[in-house]
């Protein structure tokens, strides 16, 4: 390479380059550069390369231009891919006054029954049992009643 360029500014730059002769051997310089014996000449001005422009990614292409729609996705018979997403929408759309009758019923649920009785092998103390049992039982469910009603009703309030 013959061009010297310092900086990109060929105002910075001279170039001296060996004399080309003729074909009646005189020096020629095609390219109007000093030739020896010539005044010094200055290469023609030229302008700065133009600066590139700011990157720009391309834009993304989906996979389906280059292979086609991607095949359906197969779920087995009952599953729903949803589900999940309805359960959060319905979590999330709850208020209070929806969770404490929710909450009384799961109370409810878990409180243990009576233990019935054993069998004694005499009959009057049996049905002395059996009727304590009953008694008891009945004792619990109404509990469980007045539990279910004060959750329905405070969450009424709560709403």
């Amino acid at each position: 390479m013959d061009e010297l360029y310092l900086d990109y500014d060929p105002r910075n730059a001279v170039v001296v380059r060996p004399p080309m002769i003729n074909h009646q051997n005189r020096p020629i310089n095609p390219y109007g550069y000093a030739v020896p014996g010539s005044p010094i000449a200055r290469p023609p001005a030229m302008s700065r390369p133009p600066l590139m422009a700011a990157y720009h990614p391309p834009a993304a292409v989906p996979v389906s231009a280059y292979y086609g729609a991607p095949p359906p996705a197969y779920y087995p018979p009952g599953y729903d891919p949803t589900a999940a997403t309805k359960l959060g929408n319905k979590l999330s759309d709850l208020t209070v006054g929806d969770v404490v009758p929710l909450l009384a019923q799961l109370i409810i649920a878990f409180r243990p029954m009576p233990t019935p009785p054993s069998d004694e092998g005499r009959l009057e103390t049996n049905v002395v049992n059996l009727t304590k049992f009953v008694e008891a039982i009945g004792r619990h469910f109404h509990a469980d009643q007045q539990l279910q009603a004060a959750g329905s009703v405070a969450g009424t309030f709560l709403r």
